[in-house]
């Protein structure tokens, strides 16, 4: 098979956004997760795991036969029906951030102002198609958090004359989330046990964000298993998942909550509506054609305001006027 692109995987540790904890708590059992933790590292072959990598990477995924999950997990053991340990990060997107997420809107629609708040939220239930991390169906409200105009590359609004929504979210109670990306180094191990883990973490980050080229319906359905198996949410404390995106990089970072706590900790800030002129390189150039705070006006409809666009002389000046 033809050889496939490596994703880019999140390392708070080298892309920012939320910053490497000073503390990180310790888990419950502590002194038993250290004693396993050791034992397992201690007896880990690190040569042999990396040939399982580049064996794993050599697969084809268009076979009809192929399992991503038990690929990955053939990777993560050690012996052919051992156990595997999994090293895990949270993180927590505090109060007063702004969330985006870009939605492709018709022209007529721009145009005739047909535009409602139940737009700016994830779609009804029965219009929901597969996703990385949803089945059909199944809502999740994807965002990104970092550059805005990244947003627009994520939700596949690429092409001269695409027309958008952008809708900014005002984080008002903290979001915590599973980071699907390399996880914290854990003071507890030495350095050799440390860059184990970090392997390990990135393996699983970069099979959980591997491209799928056009929406393949296929890796969605690989990716929702993993994702369920591997990185299922705590209840009553997780409400999403952070990772990189796959299409722009680490420097825009998606964030997919699950609704109900989407609602409750998020707040409509902004609204932009606007034009896709081109993408050149890594510079996107767009056309803003007017903002609106997300509230229904007349008939249940947003009513959207015009950018003094004279006093402007970049995109920036957009953002800079609204935040």
């Amino acid at each position: 098979m033809d050889e496939r692109p490596k994703p880019l995987v999140w390392n708070p540790q080298q892309n920012g956004l939320i910053p490497p904890p000073d503390r990180i708590e310790p888990p419950a059992e502590a002194a038993e997760v250290k004693r396993l933790k050791r034992q397992h590292y201690r007896n880990f072959d690190e040569e042999k795991f990396d040939q399982r990598i580049a064996d794993f990477e050599k697969l084809d995924f268009d076979d009809p036969e192929f399992d991503l999950l038990n690929a990955v997990e053939n990777v993560l053991r050690q012996t052919p029906n051992g156990g595997y340990l999994l090293p895990m990060s949270w993180d927590e997107i505090p109060p007063g951030n702004i969330l985006w997420r870009a939605r492709s809107i018709s022209r007529e629609d721009l145009n005739n102002g047909d535009i409602t708040p139940s737009d700016l939220w994830e779609a009804p239930q029965q219009y929901i198609g597969p996703g990385r991390l949803n089945a059909a169906n199944e809502p999740v409200l994807y965002t990104c958090w970092g550059r805005p105009l990244g947003t627009l590359l994520e939700a596949r609004i690429n092409q001269p004359r695409d027309t958008f929504i952008l809708v900014g979210y005002k984080v008002w109670k903290s979001i915590p989330v599973r980071r699907i990306g390399v996880t914290n180094p854990d003071a507890d191990l030495c350095k050799d046990h440390q860059r184990v883990e970090e392997k390990v973490s990135r393996f699983l980050a970069e099979s959980l964000s591997i491209l799928a080229f056009d929406d393949d319906s296929r890796i969605y359905s690989f990716t929702r298993q993993l994702l369920h198996t591997i990185y299922g949410l705590e209840p009553g404390w997780e409400v999403g998942w952070a990772y990189a995106s796959t299409l722009v990089g680490p420097d825009v970072l998606n964030v997919a909550i699950e609704p109900e706590a989407a609602h409750a900790r998020l707040e409509i800030a902004h609204v932009i509506k606007g034009e896709f002129v081109e993408l050149r390189g890594d510079v996107i150039s767009c056309a803003f054609e007017g903002y609106s705070d997300g509230r229904a006006a007349r008939k249940g409809r947003l009513v959207f305001k015009e950018f003094p666009t004279d006093q402007f002389s970049s995109l920036q000046d957009y953002f800079d006027f609204l935040l």
